[in-house]
């Protein structure tokens, strides 16, 4: 997904769940997200969850997305 998009002309930036959960990296120079399915939180049915469940559950994660929403 990253070459694609590099591809495509965008500036890529490849940042994982655990930066944000602890505060290494923020969305604040992000204008698009691309978010890969498969193999987050093992592949099963309702895996989702556990993803969303970081932004729920984490301050810094959670203070990430809201202010990416602004």
């Amino acid at each position: 997904m990253a070459y694609a998009l590099y591809l495509a002309g965008f500036d890529v930036k490849d940042i994982h769940m655990t930066d944000l959960m602890s505060g290494r990296e923020d969305l604040s120079d992000v204008n698009f997200i691309a978010a890969v399915g498969g193999f987050s939180n093992s592949d099963v049915l309702g895996s989702a969850k556990g993803w969303a469940g970081s932004f729920k559950y984490n301050d810094n994660a959670r203070k990430c997305f809201k202010e990416l929403l602004r």
